[in-house]
């Protein structure tokens, strides 16, 4: 299963580098199949170890003889491996009873050496131990009972794996609803006040989103830690429960700051029509807000970009230098500057079909144009980012609807 899931997985990451995967939402939904098919496997299969585990402690303890007791060390270069094997008597219900059952499920395979080593050395033949016994069936009996600390640690092995299915299924619930909805302003929460309205846009996330992520990310440094604490000492069930609580704290933590970032606006924009100006959001290339007279600004317009930043500079310093044919034939022209506008916008268009050609992310910038900026290459000074939009349709209406609000044309085709 493991082999099968590693093969999907990379079969998935060559699919959604061809150009024929339609969008986002498409190559998301074959990653959520995928990825949490075997999740949940995975999560099975812990979920019934760790529930034949917990039957045993219910088991009644018995004082138990040792007959034989060896580790079977083996060393092949710096590797030591471990085959730990007991045989012990004990008495239950009248009768004499002869085992070999560690623990459920074998013992030795997924314990560090360090601990098979100890657990041998306190139980060396002829020495007396506990045993513990089902009470059904006294026959059965083994030397550990309850949950081992390893199986909890794979529980928190498969946290991450398990918040990125929900991560994914948020993000595909939003978009499946805000297909259907069509909502104007592209499932962004719009607020209206007493002289405007806000608009709670990107980076901003809903807390629970914020919330899986952050857990997913402080679980890998449980894990390590586990990992390493393993080294030295046996890892007990309740110290992997106490790593998992840390993580789950900080994370907590970390979602209450972010609660708390939200509740300043910083990715809010708000619009004050009485007092005629445009508070806009902190956004990429501008890490605080800025504020805009709405009689300084001209239009919103929508861009489509790469969404890497490298590809996209290098994809407009291309569409922005002209060929030596084009400018001679420009020059010699008295409608010059006319000519170069067109030509710009055909180069940036075929630039960017190039770029999709190639299999290249690409998203919907939205922008406040300021009045006097030129048509194609705008400077940054004539123009402010608002926001990014995947998708083409949200982003065409959400442009629309907020160039009606604030009574500003809406400019560019997607």
């Amino acid at each position: 299963m493991t082999f099968l899931w590693i093969i999907l997985i990379l079969l998935f990451f060559w699919a959604v580098a061809q150009p024929w995967v339609p969008n986002t939402f498409v190559a998301i939904l074959l990653l959520f199949i995928i990825w949490t098919t075997g999740t949940v496997y995975y999560d099975a299969v812990v979920a019934m170890r760790i529930a034949e585990h917990w039957q045993t402690a219910a088991f009644k303890e018995v004082e138990a003889d040792v007959l034989a007791s060896v580790d079977n060390h083996r060393q092949v270069n710096r590797t030591h491996t471990f085959d730990p094997k007991i045989a012990y008597a004990y008495t239950a219900e009248g009768r004499r009873y002869t085992n070999f059952d560690i623990q459920r499920g074998g013992y030795g395979k997924l314990e560090s050496a360090e601990e098979i080593y100890y657990f041998i050395k306190d139980r060396p033949s002829g020495s007396k131990t506990a045993a513990f016994y089902n009470p059904a069936d006294p026959a059965e009996s083994v030397l550990k009972r309850g949950v081992p600390g390893i199986e909890v640690f794979f529980l928190l092995c498969l946290l991450p794996f398990n918040m990125f299915s929900i991560v994914s299924l948020t993000y595909l619930v939003h978009s499946w609803r805000m297909a259907r909805t069509k909502s104007p302003t592209a499932g962004f929460r719009t607020t209206e006040t007493a002289t405007g309205f806000r608009i709670q846009l990107p980076p901003r996330n809903s807390l629970w989103y914020d919330f899986c992520c952050y857990i997913a990310g402080m679980s890998l440094a449980g894990i390590a830690f586990c990992g390493v604490y393993m080294l030295y000492r046996p890892l007990l069930a309740g110290d992997v429960i106490k790593a998992g609580v840390v993580v789950t704290a900080v994370a907590a933590c970390l979602t209450i700051y972010r609660a708390w970032l939200y509740s300043r606006g910083r990715f809010d924009m708000e619009a004050d029509l009485t007092a005629g100006t445009l508070k806009l959001p902190s956004a990429r290339g501008r890490q605080e807000r800025k504020v805009v007279s709405l009689a300084d600004c001209d239009a919103i317009k929508i861009r489509t970009v790469e969404r890497d930043p490298d590809a996209e500079a290098a994809r407009l310093k291309a569409a922005a230098a002209p060929s030596s044919s084009a400018s001679v034939t420009a020059d010699s022209k008295s409608g010059k500057s006319k000519n170069r506008k067109s030509k710009d916008k055909d180069r940036e268009k075929a630039a960017l079909r190039a770029a999709a050609a190639k299999g290249a992310e690409l998203t919907y910038r939205l922008e406040v144009l300021m009045k006097g900026a030129p048509n194609a290459q705008e400077d940054e000074k004539d123009r402010a980012i608002i926001t990014e939009i995947e998708d083409k349709e949200p982003a065409l209406r959400f442009a629309t609807w907020l160039a009606g609000k604030l009574n500003l044309r809406r400019l560019g085709q997607v």
